[in-house]
């Protein structure tokens, strides 16, 4: 029979357990992920990878090798669990995973709304709680975001008045390679009087030549720094007064007279800030704490020095909204900076693995400034290469030269293996020299074979450092 002592001791003990039962369940955790990225870079397959991977490694560790809960054997479960009622909608995961693993495979269309899925993830804990036995197992519930970066590309415009805006697009579009392109715009808004009365047949005239003028500079010229984002990716509310809005050649610092052509577009430009983008951006990144941005640097090599040197505006202007100090109207958007930002510079699988490295280097020099402001606010930010999903192998092949790297895939239209030599990736953003005689193209790759059971995994470069440095903090 057991003391008064004894008997005392368990009751404590036992209401201890429970105190320390009830912390554990206020320490389970939540995180919520933001994912975008500039044209074609890869979000959905980046998600769809994302889930599909982490729900297998909770199977087989060697799926997220570097994740070290995998690796430790302390992944228990993860399971996707798509939220319902948010007015969003779902990602779509089992569709885009039978599009990539079916017998005719194919990658999913690109992001052109917003969607939204939440994983639950179960794991072995680790630290002083674990220690005492007092807290073996823990939950995080992963929400993800996926959004069509073109509209991050709005962020700056909130800090510009409309003549301010309109200076700075007009300008650009004179310079090359925008100004042959452009012509026809700009012919027709230097025959618009910016003062006077507003004349809605020449403005719609307007509008319909820039928004295809944009969509020419993108899908034809691989520009990438577009605005505003939804004349580029519409939004599933289409077009409506917010959106009817052109750069004007204005001529004149004055103000707007009353009912003329400048104040019409002026005021339509304040709406779409007020009315859209601020709402958009207050929605998506008030419950979100974690930033993942997308860059197909490979295409913008590729596509010659102007695609490149306006796809690293592109990036500068969203690293400078994402990691800048927050003043003026951007500090009402974002109150808070993210926990942690991931640049990841996609399709590391079109060039062999001494050139990987390489490519995470370059993305890594172009944003440097914004990533060394963030540590010094105490945020995270990380740039790396990787591949969502690897669909090539790396061979060596002997040309003029002698032994070079080289990959090898499948095209999408084709059925027969292409070697691909990348030549060098630069570490840094090269002089235009760099591409003279410079005839690299990729083909689109066909996805790589998979099992879409969970405990597969889709063969991947670097997504389990992405998944490391995004999350592993909280499965500790």
């Amino acid at each position: 029979m057991q003391s008064d002592d004894g008997d005392l001791f368990g009751r404590l003990r036992r209401e201890a357990e429970k105190g320390f039962d009830l912390l554990a369940q206020r320490l389970d955790l939540r995180a919520d992920i933001a994912v975008t990225g500039l044209r074609r870079a890869g979000k959905s397959v980046f998600i769809t990878s994302l889930i599909h991977n982490l729900t297998s490694a909770a199977q087989d560790a060697a799926v997220l090798p570097a994740l070290h809960a995998a690796l430790e054997g302390r992944l228990i479960a993860a399971e996707e669990h798509p939220p319902l009622g948010r007015g969003q909608p779902v990602f779509p995961t089992r569709d885009y995973l039978a599009q990539m693993a079916g017998e005719h495979p194919d990658w999913p269309a690109p992001t052109r709304l917003v969607s939204r899925t939440e994983m639950v993830i179960r794991y072995r804990a680790q630290g002083l709680l674990a220690w005492a036995g007092l807290r073996t197992e823990g939950t995080l519930t992963l929400g993800i975001v996926d959004y069509p970066g073109e509209w991050l590309l709005d962020v700056p415009m909130l800090a510009q008045s409309y003549a301010v805006w309109s200076a700075t697009t007009i300008e650009r579009l004179r310079n090359m390679p925008r100004r042959a392109a452009a012509r026809d715009f700009l012919d027709c808004v230097e025959s618009i009087d910016a003062a006077g009365r507003a004349d809605p047949e020449k403005l719609g005239a307007a509008l319909r030549l820039y928004r295809e003028l944009l969509l020419t500079l993108r899908d034809k010229h691989g520009l990438a720094f577009l605005q505003p984002g939804r004349h580029v990716v519409p939004d599933e509310k289409g077009d409506r007064p917010a959106l009817q809005f052109v750069p004007l050649d204005l001529r004149s610092d004055a103000p707007p007279p009353p009912g003329s052509n400048h104040e019409l577009l002026a005021s339509r430009y304040d709406s779409y800030l007020r009315d859209i983008v601020r709402p958009f951006f207050e929605t998506t990144f008030d419950a979100t704490n974690r930033q993942v941005v997308l860059i197909d640097l490979i295409a913008a090599l590729n596509a010659g020095p102007d695609a490149f040197e306006d796809t690293a505006v592109a990036l500068d202007a969203v690293a400078e909204a994402l990691l800048r100090r927050r003043e003026g109207p951007l500090g009402l958007i974002f109150p808070r900076r993210f926990d942690k930002v991931l640049f990841a510079a996609t399709k590391a699988d079109f060039v062999p693995e001494a050139q990987r490295d390489r490519l995470g280097q370059l993305l890594q020099s172009m944003v440097a400034p914004e990533q060394n402001a963030a540590r010094m606010a105490g945020a995270d930010a990380r740039a790396m290469a990787l591949a969502a999903a690897r669909c090539t192998r790396d061979e060596k092949l002997t040309i003029e030269i002698g032994e070079v790297e080289v990959v090898v895939g499948v095209p999408v239209e084709g059925d027969r293996r292409v070697k691909v030599y990348a030549g060098t990736i630069p570490k840094e953003p090269p002089p235009r020299a760099f591409w003279d005689g410079r005839t690299v193209r990729y083909p689109v790759f066909r996805p790589p074979h998979f099992n879409a059971r969970p405990g597969h995994g889709i063969p991947h470069i670097n997504m389990d450092a992405a998944l490391e440095f995004l999350i592993g903090d909280l499965l500790r």
